[in-house]
């Protein structure tokens, strides 16, 4: 017992962490937020009427057109002349998600008189929760399908009719417009372009029914075969997202998270993300420049669509249009204007009220490591065409200075920034000699704004540093990177290899030391492999930490020069300490973000091993344990989780896995999120999390259970009977007679969904144990009577007798209470659908609920579990391996859970009905227990006259 109970000791341990990384994960966010899109007008939505097939087909669903003021007259009278976007809600999103981007597309053609607008859609979906519930994808799906023909046949009239619609789809609307490519009556051309915000398309957030497993599976392989035509841009919140790991939406031809779009730069949650004023603007630009300026129309041409979003997304380093982007090669300098040549490493230049360009010169040294890199800061400067590479090799009124030179301003980059726009470049000056230049030159255009120039010319082995470690969970104390940085540094880029897991994470601290009042400073976090940037700021105000931490883990199979790295650009005025500092709720937060959906295949693992423990005893004679003392004695890590490694790794192997079905196991070897321990820290952490859910049921049967019986008692009487007394007597009666219930159960299931019968199911069966309880509490009470009486032995026989039952029954109620919540999504979709239909189709969790119904008259006896019933020990293996198997097969596929649970009820209760007794064979006693047993037969067959005459 003594290792029993350092296992709970452990698992307690690793509970409470785990809840601190809950808390870690729930509430560390970045402090930059998203600002709210504000409408000026009140919004309109015009129903745009469809066939009345369509209409009696989809009762549930609609199709709107999105307005403001007068504009919503020319919609009610079917006037459109734009071009179509249609918007497809997510789970549980309403249609008037569609507003702050509409508006603003709205807003940005009227006040830029734009020859040109877009008409938005948008489609009531009645707010389904498709994440939860999958069958209604394809439902959705196929609506979409015939929403898209009806807006192109709005145009069919107009000149210059469009033929495509652009679709832009939140969270699992995302899935559900990339899947109308599937559908039959799909017209392709019709659909170029899916733009999504916060959609899983890696995977979905949680498999909880086979429906959704399939449409996934279906819809990516679709899309993983490449198409020159269509194009797929998806954008993620960040950290703030809590609902979609914002990992799952890195995917298309475009991807990024918020916080890595140019003049966004901050993290958006699941519903903000949908009105974060810096987004929509960025989307709403990249929209209007997707146009053909000759059709008025979006492009056919996918490739400038492309070109529009990877600018305003990606890579925008000037105006707010494409067009303002593109560079002219070569550029001819003004002789007469002032030409500057600074031979310091690290200067600053100031300048106001210029009325003539000046020209600052960087003299590019061969072959000198401390010339091998420059990296220049630009502030006020609001020229697109500012920096260059030249050959100096002009002497004009004996000032040395470039006749021509080449444009190297597509290089900029703009800086995020709390305070003014700043922009910068970076370049390896070795580089740009092989090309012939001698100098890189900076043109300060004429302004009477004040401009500043920040240059520092560096080398790679003093600025570009590699940290080969980060601070692991058992560290105390930070790593010190760079003690003080370099008098005047502008640049510094940290190199960290080794972050590449979910484990992985720190904090990077910079600490200022700065006289200056306005100073500014900024630690960027990028990997090579995706576009997920993450930002912190240090200023004269605002001191922030850096995260180190991942959305999307390193991709196995891409080259190891591929790493992530922090990026430092300082204010030269300052100089800092940069630390990294250990942050154990970090990496537990990142634990919780990764690894907690797999929590419910564990959990479910404990309560069989569980179960499993209190069988064995019973099958020996014994009364059955307490669910905590099973947990305690059956749930031995040490036995389950080498077989799950080693049944892991067989299934991987070629011939192997063409027989068994795919094991879970692969899909996370894939994503990077195979762990050694990670079994073992998910087991702890569930069989702790059991111990708490067998309080909590124990609880609500002491404290709520007496009034949850009165308050049914009241509504049958009220409600059916008008009467108290026959209300008692149909519970008394269900009680004593399961197999009418389980009947009632089936024909609701049958009725409604298999989720509402196993809801009631769960609630008769809690009702059922607190009668128990009553029972066992009234046998307590007759204790002093019989002690009295002398029947000491039926004391004690009878009290655990009802002890044992209790026992079972609460492991049983528990293992239903699973079985309900893994379903329970089937009872929000029924409930959703209910004005429009009664009875929910498709419906997964049916065949659950019916056969739990068929084990209910068995399950519910009171004589249950029965002593020295036969094939207890295939019993114990049956329950061992189910548990292995649910672990191997479903911590991913959650749906999977279902059928294990299932049938380790049916196993059971076949064994408790149809298994027979075998009664152990008592052995030769000593003779004086063997007198003493004869003696007291003896006297128990006197006759009652005998017993008067001898007392």
């Amino acid at each position: 017992m003594a290792a029993f109970n350092l296992f709970v000791a452990i698992s307690g341990v690793i509970f409470a962490f785990f809840v601190l990384g809950i808390h870690n994960y729930l509430t560390a966010h970045e402090e930059n937020s998203c600002e709210m899109t504000y409408m000026f007008e009140y919004p309109q939505y015009v129903k745009i009427a469809l066939s009345e097939n369509d209409t009696k087909e989809y009762p549930k669903y609609g199709l709107y057109a999105y307005g403001e003021g007068q504009y919503t007259e020319k919609l009610r009278n079917m006037q459109f002349n734009g071009i179509p976007v249609l918007f497809v809600p997510g789970n549980s999103g309403s249609y008037k998600q569609v507003r702050s981007l509409a508006s603003v597309a709205l807003r940005k053609a009227r006040d830029s008189r734009s020859p040109f607008h877009f008409n938005f859609f948008t489609a009531d979906l009645n707010e389904e929760h498709s994440a939860l519930f999958g069958g209604v994808l394809s439902e959705q799906t196929r609506f979409i399908s015939i929403c898209i023909n009806r807006i192109l046949s709005l145009y069919a009239k107009n000149r210059n009719s469009p033929q495509s619609v652009l679709l832009f789809g939140h969270s699992m609307g995302g899935m559900v417009a990339k899947g109308v490519f599937l559908e039959p009556t799909f017209v392709p051309g019709s659909v170029n372009t899916v733009l999504t915000l916060a959609t899983p398309h890696a995977s979905p957030v949680m498999m909880l029914d086979p429906y959704v497993a399939s449409y996934y599976q279906k819809v990516n392989s679709f899309w993983e075969v490449g198409d020159s035509n269509r194009l797929l841009i998806s954008v993620g919140g960040g950290h703030r997202d809590l609902l979609v790991r914002s990992g799952l939406t890195l995917e298309g031809n475009i991807s990024t998270l918020s916080t890595a779009v140019p003049a966004v730069w901050v993290s958006a949650d699941h519903l903000c993300i949908l009105w974060c004023k810096q987004l929509v603007l960025s989307l709403a630009r990249a929209l209007f420049d997707s146009v053909d300026s000759k059709t008025k129309l979006l492009s056919n041409d996918p490739q400038i669509i492309y070109e529009a979003f990877n600018y305003h997304l990606l890579n925008r380093n000037f105006g707010k249009r494409v067009a303002s982007a593109f560079y002219p090669s070569n550029t001819d300098f003004d002789k007469e204007g002032e030409w500057r040549e600074y031979l310091r490493r690290q200067f600053t230049v100031k300048e106001t009220h210029l009325k003539k360009p000046v020209y600052i010169m960087v003299r590019i040294v061969p072959n000198d490591l401390k010339h091998e890199f420059v990296s220049i800061e630009a502030i006020g400067i609001e020229r697109r065409d500012w920096v260059y590479g030249c050959n100096a090799d002009l002497v004009y009124k004996h000032v040395r200075m470039c006749e021509t030179g080449m444009n190297l301003s597509n290089f900029t980059k703009f800086v995020p920034s709390l305070m003014k726009r700043r922009k910068s470049v970076t370049f390896n000056l070795h580089s740009l000699k092989k090309q012939g230049f001698s100098h890189v030159v900076v043109r300060v255009p004429p302004s009477s704004n004040e401009v500043v120039l920040n240059i520092d010319v560096f080398s790679r082995q003093e600025r570009i540093l590699q940290v080969n470690s980060l601070p692991s969970i058992y560290s105390r104390s930070p790593v010190d990177v760079v003690e003080v940085t370099s008098v005047g540094a502008l640049y510094y880029q940290l190199q960290l290899p080794t972050l590449e897991k979910a484990w992985h994470a720190a904090n990077l601290v910079f600490e200022a030391n700065c006289a200056a009042q306005n100073h500014h400073a900024v630690a960027t976090l990028a990997t090579d492999w995706s576009s997920e940037d993450s930002h912190a700021f240090v200023t004269s105000s605002v001191s922030q930490s850096l995260p180190l931490k991942l959305h999307l883990l390193r991709p196995n199979g891409i080259e190891k020069s591929e790493i992530s790295h922090v990026t430092l650009q300082l204010d030269p005025a300052c100089t800092y300490n940069v630390k990294i500092e250990p942050s154990p709720a970090m990496i537990l937060g990142q634990l919780v973000r990764f690894y907690a959906p797999q929590l419910p295949a564990y959990l479910v693992a404990v309560l069989l091993l569980a179960l499993r423990a209190q069988l064995n005893g019973v099958a020996e004679g014994q009364t059955c344990i307490a669910f905590h003392s099973a947990i305690a004695s059956g749930s031995k890590p040490y036995f389950l989780m080498p077989i799950l490694k080693v049944s892991v790794h067989i299934l991987r192997l070629g011939p192997v896995a063409k027989i068994f079905p795919s094991s879970d196991w692969i899909l996370l070897y894939s994503q990077g999120l195979d762990m050694f321990f990670l079994p073992l820290i998910l087991y702890c952490v569930a069989s702790f999390a059991a111990y708490v859910f067998g309080l909590a049921i124990w609880i609500a049967v002491v404290v709520w259970g007496t009034t949850a019986n009165k308050i049914l008692v009241r509504f049958i009487s009220r409600s059916i009977f008008g009467g108290f007394r026959w209300s008692e007597w149909v519970l008394g009666t269900f009680a004593k007679l399961p197999w009418a219930v389980a009947f009632l159960l089936v024909a609701l299931a049958y009725a409604t969904c298999g989720a509402l019968a196993l809801a009631a199911g769960l609630c008769f069966y809690f009702l059922l144990v607190v009668k128990m309880y009553e029972e066992y509490l009234e046998e307590l009470l007759k204790v002093p009577l019989r002690l009295i009486k002398g029947q000491r032995t039926e004391i004690w026989g009878r009290s655990e007798t009802f002890l044992s039952e209790l026992h079972f029954h609460c492991t049983g109620l528990l293992l239903w209470a699973v079985t309900t919540g893994l379903h329970a999504p089937c009872a929000l979709a029924w409930a959703r659908a209910f004005p429009f239909e009664t009875r929910l189709s498709p419906d997964p969790s049916l065949a659950a609920a019916l056969a739990l119904c068929v084990c209910a008259p068995v399950l519910w006896q009171r004589q249950m579990p029965r002593q020295y019933l036969k094939h207890g020990q295939e019993m114990s293996g049956i329950l061992f391996g189910v548990a292995a198997l649910g672990l191997i097969f479903a911590p991913v596929s959650l749906y999977r859970l279902s059928p294990f649970l299932v049938a380790a009820f049916m196993m059971v209760c076949l064994q408790q009905l149809m298994a027979k007794q075998i009664l152990p064979i008592p052995e030769p006693s000593a003779p004086a227990a063997t007198a003493a047993i004869m003696e007291k037969a003896e006297t128990e067959e006197e006759p009652p006259a005998d017993k008067e005459k001898q007392s």
